[in-house]
This record gives C-alpha cells, sequence and structure tokens, in this order.
C-alpha cells in the first residue's frame, strides 16, 4: 500500500498493490475506492464449501431466457462469495450437460460465465490449500469422495 509515481495517478492519494498469484502484473486499486476486497478464506472455509457442492441449490439458474440468465451470471459475481459461484458455476455445467444430452451445442455464455468463475475459485482454493492450481478439481474430488464416503459408514 502507498502512493503511486505514476504521472496520472493523484499525489495525496493511497493505493492498494495487489500482484495476481496466477498471472502477470499489478492491480492498482484506490484505498478509499469502490473496490471491494475481501478476506481471503480459511482451509476450513474451503473444506466446507466444497462438502456444501452437492446439496446447493443452482434452480436460479436454469432460466430460460438468456438475457435474465447473463443477468443472473453477472450478478453472482457482483455478491463477492464464493458460495454463490459455485451454484453459479453448478447451473452453468448442468446447462451444458443438458444442451449434449439434447444434441446440442453447449452455450457459451455458460461456458464463459463457469470458467470465469472456476479461475476465481480454483485460484483462491489453491493458495488456500496450497496446492497448484491444477490440482484444485482432483482435490475437490477426492474430498467429495471422502465425504460420500463418511455419510455411508
Amino acid at each position: 500500500m502507498g502512493p503511486l509515481s505514476f504521472s496520472s495517478a493523484k499525489k495525496d492519494t493511497l493505493y492498494y498493490w495487489l500482484e495476481p498469484v496466477y498471472e502477470g502484473g499489478l492491480i492498482y486499486a484506490p484505498v478509499d475506492g469502490p473496490a471491494f476486497i475481501r478476506p481471503v478464506l480459511s482451509r476450513k472455509e474451503v473444506d466446507e464449501l466444497i462438502r456444501k457442492m452437492p446439496g446447493l441449490d443452482a434452480s436460479e439458474y436454469s432460466a430460460s431466457s438468456l438475457k435474465l440468465l447473463a443477468d443472473r451470471y453477472r450478478s453472482a459475481f457482483k455478491t463477492h462469495q464464493c458460495e454463490t459461484l459455485l451454484r453459479m458455476m453448478k447451473g452453468a455445467y448442468s446447462r451444458t450437460q443438458q444442451s449434449l444430452k439434447n444434441g446440442r451445442k453447449p452455450g457459451q455464455m455458460d461456458t464463459d460465465y463457469r470458467k470465469k468463475a472456476e479461475k476465481l475459485l480454483y485460484g483462491e482454493f489453491a493458495v488456500v490449500l496450497g496446492i497448484p492450481y491444477q490440482d484444485v478439481p482432483r482435490y475437490i474430488e477426492k474430498a467429495l469422495a471422502q465425504s460420500k464416503q463418511e455419510e455411508t459408514v
């Protein structure tokens, strides 16, 4: 955090200097600006979210109107809530599977929003869990399998 030395920056303004973990570059956000910044999840919160995944209700993302669906997808990102993004991903995945089942090509909008949410969530999960980004889906699968096994015992 500190002032910026760019000629276009306000001299009396402090900025957060954020460096993405899985991408290059820096992001500068004014400390007193409108950017939303929340604390990173804890490992316990990540594991709780993963356990909740099968029961998450994604019905609000099954709208037949593409305009309404796009609005709901955009709104999911504005909440800054991981559980909301997981529900949105589940809904987009379900719509993709339904399209494939009906012999149609998956919708590009569903794919794009699901991938955008995955990038955010899997990036945060990877940092919190201390594992590589590409290992997050396998971690989730193992955690869900273990949770299911514990339910049957």
